[in-house]
């Protein structure tokens, strides 16, 4: 299945914490969607997933308008929570795994006044209801990225570490020469063009000295000690959301904040036609209003509404 429904929630805005929502065709820019529902509560820091392209979205976690951490988790189109977290989190990293499962990893937050987290937690489409302790992390991790290797591993990276976790040896493995001392970025596995390669990026974020940029890191998916700097970014930005099509040729960077303050409303598309050659393209969709700390899926048609504003306005979903 093809998506291109982008449905944006949450986040940080001008005017305060945000529960709005917004869709955006990212293939035709003359397409108006219509906004979902509004969130059941502000939120920014929240975090979920599309667990398949045959079920709704979650957003879980996040940090609530009174600066409290959430442990709730919300389906699409329901205003009651389906779900309890084992502890608050905002800014974990999360990952679709191989079999269907969300893994959220570390965050910030906990029953106190916030603090780095080490715990981790799994929750199954099959069993919506219910969270089963995951493997606890070699240390603290926030505002850090996951992203999976293959069936059996996973990358987390940013806030200062590098890991990756084999979940068929239970074992993880430290990657120093990841380190790139950065957090609040974007990451993800992309595939060139002519499906011939894949390899992992990280992008944006901010360093140790809050220094946001718009370096773009490659390497090969078999040997992550081979680092190479990619195209940049348009922008520098840190604080945004991305999300990667299903066939991973794709990566979107959506919102997020600018070096000198202020929210950005842009959308950044990365493809990768080889190794060596990335390309970034900012979108002529833009957020409405700007956001950081938000939350993105891409979607099946069947959940929005969208109509042409070109010939006709011809409904299109």
């Amino acid at each position: 299945m093809y998506l291109n429904k982008l449905v944006v929630l949450t986040g940080s805005t001008v005017s305060g914490i945000d529960d709005t929502t917004q869709v955006i065709d990212l293939d035709h820019a003359d397409v108006t969607c219509d906004p979902l529902e509004d969130f059941p509560e502000k939120l920014q820091r929240a975090f979920g997933a599309l667990w398949s392209e045959y079920s709704l979205p979650i957003v879980c976690g996040g940090m609530m308008s009174n600066a409290k951490y959430s442990d709730r988790c919300y389906e699409l189109g329901n205003p009651d929570p389906i779900l309890t977290l084992s502890i608050p989190r905002s800014n974990p990293g999360v990952v679709i795994l191989a079999n269907g499962q969300l893994w959220i990893t570390g965050g910030f937050g906990g029953h106190s006044y916030g603090e780095w987290l080490t715990t981790s937690e799994i929750i199954s489409p099959k069993l919506p209801d219910k969270t089963t302790p995951g493997p606890e992390l070699p240390a603290g991790m926030m505002e850090h990225c996951a992203t999976a290797l293959n069936d059996t591993s996973v990358m987390l990276i940013g806030a200062g570490a590098a890991y990756i976790y084999h979940f068929d040896q239970e074992t993880w493995t430290n990657v120093p020469a990841l380190n790139m001392g950065v957090s609040s970025i974007g990451c993800g596995l992309i595939i060139t063009t002519d499906g011939a390669f894949s390899m992992v990026f990280l992008t944006g974020g901010r360093d140790s000295y809050g220094f946001i940029n718009h370096l773009t890191h490659l390497w090969s998916d078999i040997d992550v000690s081979l680092v190479m700097e990619g195209s940049p970014m348009p922008q520098s930005k840190a604080h945004g959301a991305g999300v990667s099509t299903l066939d991973k040729k794709s990566y979107y960077f959506i919102g997020g904040r600018f070096p000198l303050g202020g929210f950005s409303d842009t959308i950044l598309k990365l493809q990768c036609d080889s190794i060596y050659f990335c390309q970034w393209n900012m979108m002529a969709q833009v957020l409405n209003p700007a956001r950081s700390d938000l939350v993105v899926f891409l979607v099946p048609d069947n959940l929005v509404k969208c109509t042409s504003n070109s010939i006709g306005n011809s409904t299109l979903s």
